[in-house]
């Protein structure tokens, strides 16, 4: 395996090891440890795989003056493995996915986004690799319906992070071909999905998105499906506050920072006639968001007027 590592340097930007964690030697003693020897054992414990091939291999691309990104799938809590590699994917985020479209857990998911911003800000020696769609799991459309959107902007927007899209994702497909068929079925192209997945890697690679200082937006609402971050512009001039309504029935909630004096502008990135802009109470913006509905509000922090034009939609990402 180290070899064919260190051969795919000369075809590919990077690889993902999958499990990743399974030959960790932890793991693979607990796996397997009955059938070694203790000389085995002894030696796995010392010569670890992951820390003496990620280092050959890195050392291979630097030679060849490339950049190799090395993402490891690791859990079963191992995220200490994570350290050695470029990124790691998060399969927990996904398992909340899958536990909140059933009805389950929405505060665990809200926490789980607040611990990967956190994260993040705290510069971790790796990137999350974030994901709606993998592989080896049905389509986001055909898992999750309508939600999936809802989990791919919640996916898509975690500061410094790699938000992984599945071949066909981006178009709306439905079918999940065998990998070892080697080709794709016709499937016609969802123009609803891809106007929304364009906006919204139009808003990941903005620099407001990209630059911005991240954290959890202050919300007034009693439900706990709604999810709140905010980014502010580095000048602290500019702020968005990305609602999300991560449950199957309407939801509501308040922006306090966002006064009547302040200029406002809102995008919905998965229903577009659903904006009340003037809508601002003594509690600030109430926001109404139908299920699995996601609302983006820009505003200017000193009340000064910002222009923001939603029908163009790379400069409403902008700023000076």
């Amino acid at each position: 395996m180290g070899k064919i590592m260190l051969q795919l340097v000369d075809h590919a930007d990077g690889i993902r090891c999958d499990m990743a964690m399974l030959v960790n030697p932890s793991t693979f003693l607990r796996t397997w440890g009955w059938a070694l020897t203790d000389q085995q054992k002894d030696f796995l414990c010392h010569n670890p795989f992951w820390e003496k091939q990620l280092k050959l291999v890195k050392a291979k691309a630097d030679s060849l003056g490339k950049r190799f990104d090395i993402a490891g799938e690791i859990y079963w809590d191992k995220e200490e493995l994570g350290k050695i590699f470029d990124g790691m994917y998060d399969n927990y985020l996904y398992q909340q996915f899958l536990e909140v479209s059933s009805g389950k857990n929405p505060q665990k998911l809200r926490e789980h986004i607040k611990y990967l911003v956190k994260r993040q800000n705290n510069g971790q020696p790796y990137r999350s690799w974030l994901y709606v769609e993998n592989h080896d799991e049905e389509r986001g459309l055909k898992k999750f319906g309508g939600l999936s959107k809802t989990f791919a902007v919640l996916a898509g927007i975690i500061p410094d992070s790699v938000f992984m899209v599945n071949q066909g994702q981006e178009k709306g497909s439905r079918i999940r071909p065998p990998m070892q068929i080697g080709r794709f079925p016709k499937e016609r192209v969802d123009s609803s999905v891809s106007k929304f997945y364009k906006t919204l890697f139009d808003l990941k690679n903005s620099r407001l998105f990209q630059q911005g200082d991240w954290d959890m937006a202050t919300i007034y609402t009693e439900n706990p499906n709604i999810i709140a971050l905010e980014v502010r512009s580095p000048d602290k001039k500019i702020c968005s506050v990305v609602c999300v309504n991560s449950g199957n029935y309407k939801a509501q909630c308040s922006v306090p920072e966002i006064t009547a004096n302040k200029d406002a502008s809102v995008i919905s990135l998965t229903d577009p006639s659903n904006i009340k802009v003037d809508a601002i109470r003594q509690q600030g913006l109430f926001i109404e968001l139908k299920p699995g509905e996601v609302q983006v509000v820009f505003f200017s922090v000193d009340g000064k007027e910002f222009k923001a034009p939603i029908s163009k939609r790379r400069n409403l990402f902008s700023f000076n």
